[in-house]
């Protein structure tokens, strides 16, 4: 299991979560459709596994973009995700098979951008993903 896969397994997970158009594996350089989940490497740690092996404590970062050009509108299509991304993640605790476990979802809402664009949207983080190698 690697760190990667487990990004592309929770990309999988929220593009099932209604409202969402876009979950690519790795970021785009431009935004086409929104609202759109990015997600990348957060911070981290490895250390020693079980029979020499590495056991990496990960966290993964979601972020859901939603186009900045009508504050109530914009505000009325994110929201929901507050809600639906934690559910979604938190009913496959191992990410599709791609770790023992995770610990909490820590998120923020807020302004976000992406190149030029201005976005809002939801920072969700995935604490201690477990991924034993």
């Amino acid at each position: 299991m690697t760190l990667q896969t487990a990004i592309a397994a929770t990309q999988v997970l929220v593009a099932a979560v209604t409202g969402i158009k876009q979950a690519p594996e790795y970021a785009p350089e431009q935004i086409s459709e929104f609202p759109i989940s990015i997600a990348y490497p957060g911070p981290g740690n490895v250390g020693f596994g079980p029979g020499g092996g590495m056991k990496g404590l990960r966290s993964i970062v979601i972020e859901i973009h939603v186009s900045r050009l009508d504050l109530p509108r914009d505000l009325q299509e994110v929201t929901g995700f507050a809600d639906s991304i934690p559910a979604a993640l938190l009913a496959d605790p191992t990410l599709g098979g791609t770790c023992s476990t995770f610990d909490s979802i820590d998120y923020d809402f807020g302004p976000l951008g992406y190149g030029s664009m201005e976005t809002i949207g939801f920072r969700f983080v995935i604490q201690n993903v477990k991924i034993l190698s």
